[in-house]
């Protein structure tokens, strides 16, 4: 899981690049999250919808961790409370938050046997 921050209108959110962004980003029709944000006849409608995916992840993820979230943002409400002069600081929270701090989910167990028992001879 990859994290960052975005503020938006006085609130603090977390986004966060999970499974569920890129399972999106794949159901939009484009094979990986860069393609999906230089496709440039769709380039600002889709930095908006990955940014509400983002924080949707991130409302998740705070709540998993036992945090406080100030919710979500829907993409109809990120449009009607963006304006173009913050195209370019969401545009830097989302790839710092892609490219960014990782927290590692899935691990084996710490008393795993890492070793395979060898089948009994015949």
């Amino acid at each position: 899981m990859r994290t960052g921050k975005v503020e938006i209108r006085g609130h603090e959110y977390v986004i966060c690049l999970s499974a569920r962004v890129i399972q999106n980003v794949e159901d939009a029709g484009y094979p990986s999250i860069e393609a999906f944000l230089s496709d440039e006849a769709h380039q600002t409608g889709n930095l908006f919808r990955i940014l509400a995916w983002m924080i949707e992840a991130g409302d998740r993820w705070e709540r998993h961790e036992g945090r406080e979230s100030p919710g979500t943002l829907s993409y109809d409400e990120i449009l009607d409370t963006i304006g173009p002069e913050d195209l370019e600081i969401l545009s830097a929270s989302i790839v710092q938050a892609i490219v960014g701090e990782r927290h590692i989910e899935a691990q084996p167990p710490k008393n795993a046997k890492t070793t395979r028992k060898k089948a009994p001879a015949a």
